[in-house]
């Protein structure tokens, strides 16, 4: 049973690993640069969006909170996969 922040660590795993192989497999498919972080970027901007949608929404302060805890988890995740993606050969 998961108690307290495992939750989030476990959210910024998957972000990183599925980052990294979506990155991959679109730095495999193409040869342009910088390419592999179209999909970090469009993560960050779904995200912010929810949680603009979120602020207005819901009415628990807590709950915004923790929904803004998830979406920097996210972001971090993601943009970390790619830089794994960047490092490696």
């Amino acid at each position: 049973m998961m108690n307290g922040l495992e939750v989030f660590l476990i959210v910024g795993l998957i972000s990183v690993i599925l980052s990294f192989f979506i990155c991959r497999s679109i730095k495999n498919k193409q040869q342009k640069s910088y390419t592999f972080m179209i999909p970090p970027i469009v993560v960050t901007v779904i995200v912010v969006l929810g949680m603009i949608i979120s602020i207005f929404l819901i009415p628990d302060g807590w709950v915004i909170l923790s929904n803004a805890f998830f979406a920097l988890v996210i972001i971090i995740g993601a943009f970390l996969g790619s830089l794994l993606v960047a490092l490696t050969k």
